[in-house]
């Protein structure tokens, strides 16, 4: 699946699911301004991560580098590459 298809599908799918959430969250008593709202999916959420990204490598903040380990943060643990195996595995969209 091409990236475009992936973002069409994930706005579909925004689209379809807000009203059904907003309507839970109302449910369940949760007070909100619901004319306000965003999706990470968005153009717009995109559009401002690239702009951030953008900002933090000109700070030198964000760098490419290799490294021979990851860090894993809930964890809290460094892990070695040559330890990880990499298996792939079909991933399924619900409709």
């Amino acid at each position: 699946m091409s990236r475009e298809e992936f973002i069409k599908i994930g706005l579909e799918l925004v689209k379809k699911m807000t009203p059904e959430l907003m309507q839970d969250w109302i449910n369940l008593a949760i007070s909100s301004d619901f004319s306000i709202y965003y999706s990470t999916i968005d153009r717009n959420s995109q559009k401002l991560s690239q702009q951030s990204f953008l900002e933090l490598y000109k700070k030198g903040e964000a760098y490419l580098e290799d490294f021979p380990t990851i860090f894993c943060l809930s964890a809290r643990l460094l892990l070695r590459r040559q330890s990880l195996r990499t298996r792939r595995r079909t991933l399924y969209l619900r409709r």
